[in-house]
């Protein structure tokens, strides 16, 4: 991405391709672009994924033949800056994980409506959890996860674009594994 900064994300979308494949596209720029203001990782995360989530609502605004009446995506970005500082941010249930010395180190944390701060969180914004018939909660009975890209008629209710639970660890020489909500602990 940069002379010392490598980027490595996965875009698991939901609601057709649209969301998903704009991340692909544009995510890597958005940070590009902060990086040249601002030295702080954590930060540059976050305002690139609220930033790419406002675009993603202008582009599907002004494009109304797209198929897709609500796509969203999952996301997981890690920056490594210098071969030592490792910053991870995600929405959804995408994840990465670091293996050090042969041991897997879970880096992201999904948010889902099981988790009580979530629930919590969606609650307080108007939202509600309810169960598919396999038992497991979706927010507003639509969707699995209580953040991610996209997915607008749920931001009023709590859904939100901000990464959370980031992680900013020293990492010499890490093996870093990106993986879509279908790898399980």
């Amino acid at each position: 991405m940069t002379d010392d900064i490598l980027y490595f994300a996965v875009f698991d979308g939901h609601g057709g391709p649209e969301a998903a494949d704009f991340c692909d596209k544009y995510m890597e720029k958005f940070i590009k672009d902060l990086v040249k203001e601002e030295s702080n990782l954590e930060l540059v995360l976050k305002k690139a994924f609220l930033e790419v989530d406002k675009a993603l609502m202008k582009h599907l605004h002004f494009s109304p033949n797209v198929p897709g009446v609500n796509p969203g995506t999952t996301s997981t970005v890690a920056l490594l800056r210098d071969g030592i500082e490792l910053v991870v941010g995600s929405v959804g249930d995408s994840r990465a994980m670091l293996c050090r010395k042969g041991k897997a180190l879970k880096l992201t944390v999904d948010h889902t409506p099981e988790r009580k701060d979530e629930k919590e969180r969606i609650k307080r914004s108007g939202g509600f959890i309810t169960w598919n018939s396999l038992g497991q909660p979706n927010v507003n009975g639509r969707l699995a996860m209580t953040r991610s890209i996209g997915d607008f008629d749920l931001k009023n209710t709590g859904v939100v674009a901000e990464p959370g639970d980031q992680e900013n660890i020293a990492a010499p020489r890490p093996r870093l594994v990106p993986g879509a909500d279908h790898r399980r602990d």
